[in-house]
């Protein structure tokens, strides 16, 4: 939905931003779909993405956007980009977007996907009553993932009809 999204919006340079730890605890599967929906978008050439260990901090952020120009960053996790940006002269959205994969609420200024906490909570409350159930105890031997539908939250962060380029500050 993300790609599909900056796409719709104008967005042509997408550059994903993914902390280490983040990626690795979802088995890469944002990274990945992120990467196999913009494959299927004509004219969507995502940046190479910026991976670290720790939220990134403004001069790590800064430096990788002046180098590969993404005209909107897609955060798979922390929600401080803006301010980073800010604090170094972009405009949000006007030089740059910024779309959340986590976007925290529909009423948030950051326009992203929000995940359906609910219905995984639910769904994991599911699976715990069943291990108890079955009379199972620990950690299950084969892990499970339950993921859930996302909605879009337009937000503040994203221009309309973006020209698709950063500035370059």
């Amino acid at each position: 939905l993300a790609a599909q999204k900056a796409y719709e919006l104008g967005y042509r340079r997408p550059g994903l931003t993914v902390r280490e730890p983040f990626g690795v605890a979802h088995d890469r599967r944002y990274e990945a779909g992120f990467a196999t929906a913009c494959a299927h978008l004509p004219d969507m050439r995502p940046v190479v993405p910026l991976f670290t260990p720790e939220v990134p901090d403004g001069p790590t952020l800064i430096r990788w956007v002046r180098r590969y120009r993404p005209d909107v960053i897609v955060d798979a996790e922390e929600r401080h980009d803006c301010d980073l940006l800010r604090a170094a002269g972009w405009r949000v959205p006007e030089d740059i977007g910024v779309l959340s994969l986590c976007a925290p609420s529909p009423a948030g200024p950051f326009g992203g996907c929000m995940q359906d906490g609910h219905t995984v909570g639910s769904a994991g409350v599911d699976y715990l009553v069943a291990m108890i159930e079955r009379n199972e105890t620990g950690v299950p031997a084969v892990p499970t993932t339950l993921s859930a539908g996302v909605t879009w939250n337009p937000g503040a962060t994203l221009a309309r009809g973006s020209e698709g380029a950063a500035t370059g500050r």
